[in-house]
């Protein structure tokens, strides 16, 4: 069946709108990035897959640390599992998802 093309044509547009809306969050604009990512792995293209993922944490990360900000939390919430500024940075994502 050809569902993932089409499920990627309308997240494609979905990611568009939500650009456009000042009152989408980090958070939800990271969700449409997570379902891209799905989509992208289920054609076989690991590497957009990738992409999207980070993409996503990086919104998520941004949208934790503004929060932390405006609540004058100290929690770390951001930074525990994933160096993925040093994964952007060097171009590099794990090994173990060749």
């Amino acid at each position: 069946m050809n569902r993932p093309r089409i499920a990627l044509t309308y997240l494609k547009t979905a990611l568009k709108v939500e650009k456009l809306n000042k009152d989408v969050s980090g958070a939800e604009l990271a969700v449409t990035y997570l379902n891209l990512c799905a989509v992208y792995s289920e054609l076989g293209n690991h590497h957009e897959a990738i992409n999207k993922a980070i993409k996503a944490v990086l919104l998520c990360k941004n949208y934790v640390k503004k929060w932390n900000q405006e609540k004058n939390s100290h929690t770390e919430l951001v930074d525990q599992d994933l160096d993925l500024d040093n994964i952007i940075r060097n171009g590099q994502s794990d090994p173990s998802f060749k």
